[in-house]
């Protein structure tokens, strides 16, 4: 879960002099969800986001960043050695000669904050799925 996120938009919210409350109501977004997105307790979809954006005036591709940031770090962790992130580069470099060029032309029709969320779904099950082999 986003902290980070979660304090970029409490800050932004009492530099405008508005309760949670006030955010919820001015967004559409629910009072509990405002709070647990403050609180880094959840990740707000893209099209939250872009309610608290409009009303927070800020931009929803800095607040979406978070969220992927956030979820790339999981899957990357710091711990790895020298060797694993070694094949992890040569392995990240083969995907984006080969695949990224194919998945960006697909998504080329697709409109930018829908791209946004399909790729920070992406992201989050990647790094679930790390999770997971790093348990194993």
């Amino acid at each position: 879960m986003s902290v980070e996120l979660g304090r970029l938009v409490e800050q932004r919210r009492l530099a405008l002099g508005l309760s949670r409350r006030d955010l919820s109501d001015q967004s559409g977004v629910s009072y509990p969800y405002v709070s647990q997105i403050e609180t880094g307790d959840r990740d707000p979809s893209l099209r939250t986001m872009s309610k608290l954006a409009e009303v927070l005036d800020v931009p929803v591709e800095q607040m979406a960043s978070m969220v992927v940031s956030v979820a790339l770090t999981t899957v990357l962790p710091a711990s790895r050695s020298r060797a694993e992130r070694m094949s992890h580069d040569d392995s990240v470099e083969l995907y984006r000669a080969k695949v990224l060029p194919s998945v960006e032309r697909r998504l080329q029709s697709v409109p930018p904050l829908v791209r946004l969320e399909l790729l920070a779904e992406l992201t989050r099950g990647a790094a679930r799925e790390a999770a997971d082999e790093a348990g194993r």
